[in-house]
Parts: structure tokens; C-alpha cells; sequence
């Protein structure tokens, strides 16, 4: 009211009958974020043979309401020396990651900071009059008035409803492995062969209510992504190492190849024939507009590496 007076126009904010006085960043927040992890682990072997295995699950929830991450990771070692001639090993890592989360930006109309400092604090979260049940104007554009004689400026939403019928997630699936062999046929003389695969799976979805917030300009959007990604590595080489009195000779050379490969496929629909659709995945004929799009890229590199070093009695180089 006093920025209206001071440009000489009528007061616009009014209490409801309820004097209603609503705290949005309250409704927004998680009060009492949870984190928890757990990890289980075991590791032993003998003289020859070693092992290490792990388990850890981790929970964690956002400061805003619909944000939380799961992760869950499993790794193995082992490594093995039979005689002085061999020794092999390999390590692995299975993780699976799940984001929930939305649009959290302070500058974002439907965004979870921007929406609730832009809120106006005299009107209700709620309304009876409304189909949604939420206080929002009657053309879905905004969030409702109340007693007010202006609406709220630039067309801000009620974020409690975006946060509540809005959706994205995304999970991700990783495996990392690394294998090993080592030959020594003589002692100054190591031979040594390792392979790698990093291989990652994942998929994406957002829907956006097409009744109110970010989705209500195309009645309504779904979006799901599926993607895919491998990095294969394999590296190969060989070690000399003499030493001959007070002189230490080492030679190492070796070659690696490694080649990428990374493909997504996506699709979206708007003007959703009804909310109910949108609650988990894209599904065919519940939508008038459909796009379509993707990605295919391959990669790959060989290349070559020596080394020559010599030191005086350990001191000199």
C-alpha cells in the first residue's frame, strides 16, 4: 500500500475476513531435513590373495520439500599374486543414483525461492471456491487475490501447488570395472595389461501440470529421456627396470586405446488430455503434440607413450 500512495494511486491490499497471514516460505521448506547412510563392509585373504567388498546405502532430503537423493553402492576388490611370475587383480563399482527434485531457482516464475518470496502474505494457500482446492485465479493464470484489489504482479504462481502436481526425476545406473595382469618372465622385466569399461544408463522425466504453473501455456507437458553412455579403455605396457651398482636405468613404453560411445533418445507431448496421465511416463495417445529427438556420437583415440629415467645412487636424476 505505501509503494501505491507514494504514486498517488488507491491502497490494493486488504485482510480477508480470516486475517489470514501466511508464511510461504513455511510451506516450501522441509522443516526437519532427513540424511541417513549406512555402509557394510568386509575384507580379508592370505598371503597370496586379497579381497575388499562394501555396501552403503545413503538417504538425504532437500531443504525444499520435494527435493531428495538415494544412492546406493556396492564395490569389490581383489587382487592376487599365485608366484612371483603373475599377479591379477580387478576392481568394481555398481552405484544406482535417484534425484527428485523441480525448478528450485530464485529467479524462475515457478521456481520454489521465487514463488514463495513473491507470494502475497495475506491470502490463503487453500480455497473451497476453487475446482483444484488450491487459491488460485479463476483463469488458472496466478495465485488468487483474496480481498486484494490488485493481483499479484507478473503473474506469479501458488507455489504450493506447483511443488505439489509438478514433477522431475532422474536416476542414473553406473558400472565402473578395472581389470588387471601383470607378467614378470624375469626380474627386471614387468609386462602388464589392464582393461576398463565405465558404462552409465539413465533416464529423465518432468511433467508439468497443465492446469496451473509452467506447463498451463501448453495445457499441460511431459518429457522423458532415456541416455546411454560407454567408455572402454585398454592399456598395455611394458617396464625395464636394471640397476647396476650405483646406476638405476628404468624404460617404460606402452600404448593405450580407448574408444566412447554416448546415444540418448527423447519425447515429449503437451496438451495432455488430463492430469491423470501425467504422474509417471509419456504415454501414447494421452497427448495432442508429440516431439521427438536424440543423439548418436562415437569416439575413439590411440596413442603412444614411453619414458626413459636414470639415477646416481638413488640421489641424482
Amino acid at each position: 500500500n505505501e509503494k501505491l500512495k507514494n504514486a498517488n494511486l488507491p491502497n490494493g491490499a486488504f485482510a480477508d475476513a480470516a486475517n489470514t497471514n501466511t508464511n510461504w516460505l513455511d510451506n516450501i521448506f522441509e522443516q526437519n531435513p532427513y540424511v541417513q547412510s549406512h555402509t557394510l563392509s568386509a575384507g580379508g585373504g592370505s598371503d597370496k590373495s586379497t579381497f575388499y567388498m562394501s555396501l552403503n546405502y545413503l538417504s538425504q532430503d532437500g531443504i525444499i520439500r520435494t527435493n531428495s537423493n538415494r544412492r546406493y553402492n556396492f564395490r569389490a576388490n581383489m587382487e592376487s599374486r599365485p608366484n612371483r611370475y603373475l599377479k591379477f587383480g580387478n576392481n568394481i563399482t555398481l552405484s544406482r543414483t535417484e534425484d527428485y527434485g523441480q525448478n528450485d531457482g530464485g529467479n524462475a516464475l515457478s521456481g520454489a525461492m521465487a514463488g514463495a518470496m513473491r507470494a502475497l502474505p495475506n491470502v490463503p494457500i487453500y480455497s473451497t471456491t476453487h475446482p483444484t482446492g488450491y487459491n488460485i485465479t479463476t483463469d488458472n493464470a496466478a495465485l488468487g487475490s483474496g480481498a486484494n484489489t490488485r493481483l499479484i504482479e507478473n503473474n506469479y504462481t501458488n507455489i504450493a501447488y506447483v511443488l505439489d502436481k509438478n514433477k522431475f526425476s532422474n536416476q542414473r545406473t553406473r558400472v565402473i570395472d578395472n581389470f588387471f595382469f601383470e607378467l614378470s618372465p624375469i626380474k627386471e622385466i614387468t609386462l602388464r595389461t589392464q582393461a576398463s569399461v565405465d558404462y552409465i544408463a539413465g533416464t529423465d522425466f518432468q511433467s508439468l501440470n497443465k492446469i496451473h504453473g509452467d506447463g498451463r501455456g501448453v495445457s499441460g507437458s511431459i518429457f522423458n529421456q532415456s541416455l546411454q553412455s560407454t567408455i572402454l579403455t585398454w592399456q598395455n605396457y611394458l617396464t625395464f627396470n636394471k640397476r647396476v651398482k650405483r646406476h638405476t636405468v628404468t624404460l617404460l613404453g606402452g600404448v593405450e586405446m580407448q574408444r566412447n560411445n554416448t546415444q540418448n533418445f527423447n519425447g515429449q507431448g503437451t496438451t495432455i488430455s488430463d492430469p491423470f496421465f501425467q504422474s509417471d511416463n509419456l504415454i501414447s495417445n494421452t497427448y495432442v503434440n508429440q516431439f521427438s529427438g536424440g543423439f548418436y556420437g562415437k569416439r575413439g583415440y590411440q596413442s603412444f607413450f614411453g619414458r626413459l629415467n636414470y639415477d646416481f645412487d638413488g640421489r641424482y636424476f
